[in-house]
């Protein structure tokens, strides 16, 4: 058996829902998108603050 290190990609996007110029007290919308990039599982996946 060969053991590979997993490599893993994430996107972050965060988007404006008022449509303006950001200032405080606006409200974002985060998005986080993560692949794994090996031809296995991710197993105990966490997304922390």
């Amino acid at each position: 058996m060969i053991l590979q290190d997993q490599i893993i990609e994430s996107d972050k996007t965060v988007k404006n829902l008022q449509n303006t110029n950001t200032e405080i007290g606006d409200e974002l919308a985060y998005t986080i998108r993560t692949r794994n990039t090996l031809l296995a599982e991710l197993y105990l996946l966490k997304i922390m603050k």
